[in-house]
C-alpha cells in the first residue's frame, strides 16, 4: 500500500498478512515494514492496525526504525498519515555510531528530526 502526498510517496507499507475487518473500517497487519522516503527510514513491527477511513496507522511489538547512521527502538508507534509524522509515549532508545539517547516518548517533526519527549538520558562516545 502506498500513501501519496503532493508529488511524492509519503510512505510505502508492506505486510506478511492482512486481515480486513467485517465493516471495512480497519485492517490488522502482521510482519509490517514501512518505508518513509521523506525521512530516508524503514520501520519494522510485529503487528499493526490501519484505520482505513482516517488512513492512520498504529504499530505494536518490536518496533525498529533504521535510517542513515541511526536506529530507534520502541514498543508502539502512531503514524499520522496527514502530517506524515511518527509518535509514541513508550520508552524509546535512539542509537547512532557515537551516541545513545533513551527516554520516554518521541515524535518526529516536519524538519525531519526525532525529538525525545521526557526523562532523556544521553551518552556520547
Amino acid at each position: 500500500m502506498v500513501n501519496k502526498g503532493p508529488g511524492k510517496d509519503r510512505w510505502i507499507l508492506s505486510a506478511k498478512k492482512v486481515d480486513i475487518s467485517a465493516d471495512n473500517k480497519s485492517s490488522r497487519l502482521q510482519g509490517v515494514t514501512i518505508t518513509l522516503p521523506e525521512y530516508d527510514m524503514d520501520v519494522t513491527s510485529d503487528t499493526g492496525v490501519f484505520d482505513i477511513e482516517g488512513r492512520n496507522l498504529t504499530l505494536a511489538g518490536n518496533i525498529e526504525a533504521r535510517g542513515k547512521g541511526f536506529s530507534l527502538k520502541t514498543d508502539s508507534v502512531e503514524l499520522n498519515s496527514e502530517s506524515n509524522e511518527l509518535s509514541s509515549d513508550d520508552k524509546v532508545v535512539l542509537e547512532g555510531n557515537n551516541f545513545r539517547v533513551e527516554g520516554d516518548g518521541f515524535h518526529t517533526t516536519g524538519e525531519k528530526k526525532v525529538m525525545i519527549d521526557r526523562n532523556v538520558k544521553a551518552t556520547f562516545f
